[in-house]
């Protein structure tokens, strides 16, 4: 339903608004025919009780006639309460007072029709004044084609006498009809009123043929940063309430509240669960109304978990992708805020994971795995009969290495048999491999002269048939 928001003129007297009486409601366009004399103003008693013989009402249109009660005032009652369905109760004052606290309805004439509004769910007690018969044209003035807000204002004044007198005014061109527009048929004007908060606002609605009272409503407030709560702070909550209620009370199975039973308090949570609270409301009926609001509880650290491939087995930057799990925000060091990071170069990644309570700095060390090498140290490749020989290599990052294939990490071998040896050193990134081969010796010494024998002086020509000699050197009777 659409409200309209206009400033009124309020006269209050000294003791401030609220504390002798204050109008609350005026039903401009009132049901049935004629409309004149089922016309009603709700307003509220003050701390103090009034009497009715020293109210007087100055209309928009139509002079005060006073208040008549008698057999007729009290049937018209009578047939009011017989259509209540829930706890609510109308009632005409005992001996012309008006308790303090009072809701007070007036009814523009005791000629009006019982049957022209719906009473039926009614949960107030409220007294009933019927102003004396007299005024079928009316008090107040509906909208009307081609209104002109500038004249379109009227006012109303009641006074208790000095020191006790509210004037509220409200225009006619802001009043609207049962579907929150303005203007529409006669029918679907009906039931539109002016209805004045304590704060000075008047404001427009329109329930159709429907007594002007307000149902009881509560409402939580808006909470700071839309309910979101670092676990161990504290709160503060508020909730309105509209109509006659009675009690109020705040509610939570995940904390405590400072002021169960007002619209102000203090909330502690003492649990980390998200949840509710609640903000009820009770009326004079026992029915209650509940609002609720959402409380997200936020840990005082943020909480994150790194996934990240292990540095032992990382072989290249294009695998070094960094994976931060939270719920929270994240900011990187380049200023990135995704979960996910690539870095272009290894060392020290540092980040940030933030919720509204705190922060936290962490960083990733990146690093790439080295290349495996391996070198056999220089050694004879020739094994001499009966002897054997010692090879060594030099390894450089590997995790496993060894000779032919018994990678007991042991970078030496002896050889006793010639032949080919391999010598195989790795890591999780690659292999180096070796091939070492040893050859036997094969030395055989042989020497032919030619002749063999012969008389002085004899020339003899010898051919060396050495075979795999490393050094070969002539000697005469020892001698080179």
């Amino acid at each position: 339903m659409k409200t309209i928001l206009v400033a009124f003129f309020l006269t209050l007297s000294s003791i401030g608004l609220g504390q002798c009486f204050q109008i609350e409601s005026i039903l401009v366009d009132a049901c049935g025919t004629p409309e004149g004399p089922n016309e009603m103003l709700r307003f509220k008693v003050g701390n103090s009780a009034l009497l009715v013989s020293d109210m007087q009402v100055t209309w928009p249109n139509n002079p005060f006639l006073g208040f008549c009660q008698n057999a007729n005032t009290a049937s018209k009652v009578q047939q009011l309460n017989q259509t209540i369905v829930t706890c609510g109760h109308f009632l005409e004052p005992t001996s012309g007072i008006l308790p303090a606290n009072a809701l007070v309805l007036i009814i523009t004439s005791e000629d009006f029709d019982p049957t022209a509004h719906n009473y039926a769910g009614l949960q107030d007690t409220m007294y009933v004044l019927f102003q004396c018969t007299g005024n079928t044209s009316g008090h107040f003035a509906n909208w009307v084609n081609n209104c002109d807000p500038s004249t379109g204002d009227r006012t109303t004044t009641i006074s208790f006498g000095v020191g006790c007198t509210q004037t509220v005014t409200y225009n006619r061109c802001f009043l609207t009809n049962q579907f929150g527009g303005i203007g529409g048929s006669p029918a679907d004007r009906d039931g539109a009123r002016a209805d004045f908060d304590v704060n000075g606002n008047v404001s427009y609605p329109n329930d159709g043929c429907v007594i002007p009272y307000i149902p009881i409503e509560v409402t939580i407030s808006a909470l700071p940063n839309n309910g979101a709560i670092c676990f161990g702070d504290t709160v503060n909550v508020s909730g309105a309430t509209n109509g006659n209620v009675n009690s109020v009370q705040w509610s939570s199975n995940f904390g405590t509240f400072s002021n169960q039973n007002s619209n102000s308090s203090s909330y502690f949570p003492n649990d980390t669960t998200n949840h509710f609270i609640y903000f009820s409301g009770l009326n004079a009926c026992g029915d209650l109304t509940v609002d609720s609001a959402a409380v997200i509880i936020h840990p005082n650290q943020p909480e994150y978990t790194v996934l990240y491939n292990d540095s032992t087995t990382l072989c290249d930057l294009s695998e070094a992708t960094i994976t931060i799990q939270t719920n929270d925000h994240i900011t990187w060091s380049n200023g990135s805020n995704n979960a996910s990071f690539t870095p272009s170069q290894t060392g020290w990644h540092h980040f940030t994971v933030s919720n509204s309570c705190n922060i936290v700095s962490d960083s990733v060390l990146v690093s790439i795995q080295a290349t495996v090498n391996c070198n056999i140290l220089p050694h004879s490749s020739v094994l001499c009969e009966e002897e054997s020989t010692t090879i060594v290599a030099v390894v450089n990052n590997a995790n496993l290495f060894g000779w032919d294939g018994n990678m007991n990490n042991q970078s030496d071998i002896t050889i006793t048999q010639p032949g080919t040896y391999q010598f195989l050193a790795s890591n999780d990134c690659g292999s180096c491999l070796q091939n070492v081969t040893i050859e036997s010796s094969n030395f055989e010494a042989s020497f032919i002269g030619s002749p063999e024998q012969g008389s002085a002086p004899l020339a003899v020509q010898i051919t060396n048939n050495t075979n795999n000699a490393v050094t070969e050197e002539w000697l005469l009777n020892g001698v080179p």
